[in-house]
Parts: C-alpha cells; sequence; structure tokens
C-alpha cells in the first residue's frame, strides 16, 4: 500500500514538474504582452512602428466542450488558445477540433501538419530551434517555429514568458510585419515596459492599408486605408486557398484616408485575406471571421 501511495505521488510530482518546465505560453485572465509592431514595405518603400498588446480576456467553453482562453486578437491565427505540456492548441471554428498547433515535443527541423483548416489545412510547422535567449535580463530557453502557409509566419516563445518574436513572410508582393516583445504582465507581476510607444517614422509614399476593425470579426468589419494622389484602387476578398471571392472597390478615389464596411454575412467562419492594389502599391492583410 505504502509503494502505490509513493508511485501515485511520484507521478504527481513528476507530472506537476513536466507541465511547469513545458509552460511556454502562461495563460491567465489579465495576463498580457505588449509588442513593437513594425510594418514595412521596401517596394514602396515605406516603415510604420506602433505597438499592439496581446491580453488574455477571459476563458471559455467552446463548442467542443473543451475550455480555451480567449484572447483580444488573433494573434498569430485565433483567438481562442490554450496550452499544456506538450504545446499550444487553438480552436478551429471550421470544424470545432482542437488543433496542436505548436508542438513542444516535435524532433528539430521536422515537419507535420496541425490539422487547423481556418490556418489553413495544407499549412506544414517546423520546430526550427532550441536555444537559449536573454529576455529581460534574464537567461531563458526558446522555441521557434515556421508556419508556412499562404501567408505565414515566424514565432519565438520563451520558457515561462510567452511569445517573445512574431514575423510574419509578407504577402508574397510587399509588405511584412515584425513583432518584438517590449514588456509582459504574467500573474499580476510586469517586466519590461507595457506603455505605448510613439510611431518612430511615418510612411514615405503616405500610402497605408490599416488592419480590418474589429478583427476577427462577425458579420461586419471595417478596412481604412490611404493614397497620396487620386487613382483607381482596388480592394479585393480572397480565401485561404488564394482564390478571389469578390472585388468590394474598383474604381478612382481621391487622395486621402477612406474607409469601407464589409458584411460577410453568407461566408463561413475562417481565416480570409484583403488586398489593396493601386499603380504603385500592394499590399494584402488577414481577416478572420468567426460566427
Amino acid at each position: 500500500m505504502k509503494t502505490k501511495l509513493l508511485v501515485i505521488v511520484l507521478f504527481t510530482v513528476l507530472g506537476s514538474t513536466v507541465l511547469w518546465a513545458q509552460n511556454y505560453f502562461p495563460l491567465a485572465v489579465g495576463n498580457k504582452w505588449q509588442f513593437k509592431v513594425t510594418d514595412w514595405d521596401p517596394s514602396v518603400p515605406y516603415t510604420k512602428i506602433d505597438t499592439t498588446t496581446v491580453e488574455v480576456i477571459k476563458d471559455t467553453l467552446a463548442p467542443n466542450n473543451i475550455s480555451y482562453f480567449l484572447l483580444n486578437n488573433a494573434f498569430p491565427l485565433g483567438d481562442l488558445v490554450r496550452s499544456d505540456a506538450f504545446g499550444i492548441y487553438y480552436y478551429d471554428a471550421l470544424d470545432s477540433t482542437d488543433c496542436l498547433v505548436y508542438n513542444y515535443n516535435a524532433e528539430l527541423s521536422q515537419q507535420y501538419k496541425t490539422g487547423y483548416q481556418a490556418g489553413g489545412d495544407s499549412a506544414i510547422v517546423t520546430l526550427e530551434h532550441i536555444d537559449s535567449l536573454n529576455v529581460f535580463m534574464k537567461t531563458i530557453k526558446i522555441l521557434s517555429f515556421s508556419y508556412n502557409s499562404m501567408i505565414g509566419h515566424r514565432i519565438t516563445f520563451g520558457k515561462n514568458t510567452g511569445p517573445i518574436t512574431y514575423n510574419t513572410s509578407g504577402d508574397g508582393v510587399s509588405s511584412r510585419t515584425d513583432y518584438e516583445l517590449i514588456g509582459y504582465k504574467i500573474d499580476d507581476q510586469i517586466v519590461g515596459s507595457l506603455t505605448d510607444v510613439k510611431n518612430e517614422s511615418a510612411p514615405l509614399d503616405k500610402y497605408w492599408l490599416d488592419q480590418n476593425y474589429p478583427n476577427p470579426f462577425n458579420p461586419a468589419t471595417t478596412f481604412s486605408f490611404s493614397i497620396p494622389e487620386g487613382q483607381i484602387v482596388e480592394l479585393t476578398i480572397y480565401n485561404i486557398l488564394g482564390t478571389k471571392l469578390m472585388t468590394l472597390l474598383n474604381e478612382y478615389k481621391q487622395s486621402g484616408k477612406h474607409t469601407l464596411e464589409f458584411n460577410a454575412t453568407g461566408l463561413p467562419s475562417g481565416v480570409y485575406f484583403y488586398r489593396l492594389k493601386t499603380g504603385q502599391f500592394i499590399q494584402t492583410k488577414k481577416l478572420v471571421l468567426l460566427k
């Protein structure tokens, strides 16, 4: 009896140790991460530097009866996410499945599919690096993953810290966005800076496509863009496979800032892309419809 009890105690202790040791995304209501965000496009050229904050809003039970944490934005694939000793999971709104996207136990350089259809069922994820990094004067273990799809990304998680860097691969034509952690709050402990950073540079040509708001959305969202001179402007919507679904705008617009509302009634939940094209400028961004 004592032997069995000792085995149970050891198993419990070891299990708890593994859970803590493998925590690369500490999720709890109120935890937040602030990033310096650099948008740049060498073909225009322009550079815009701003900040964004990813925050855990609440925990919720998804339709698949699994508990997730709700984030305030889709970073980088969706806003319903959970983590355990094995990795980081996203809720797939397309088929209500629980998908292990970032697998802590993957072999180095191993390519694998996640089954996450809302992020691109053909996407290939690779654990690219296992290393140590100095983050806010502390050396921590990091895991870096690449996610290759129509618009892929690379993301690095720090042990007991969460996401540290996140880089989009661009739209294949122009723009790229880089996220760099500048501060975080975990279990009421603040590390680094959580204050706003003013824009350090402005678009040189005054072309700009904002992220749609809100995002994720249901069923309507708003697009905003700026152009430096009057010209024909085309705004189109694509699905995750790159198929053009509709053209929202294809007409002459005066110089300045413009807004356009998009109502996605009739479209299924999932990830879509919107592209702004003029004679001199092309940019693509991602939007998430979550019904």
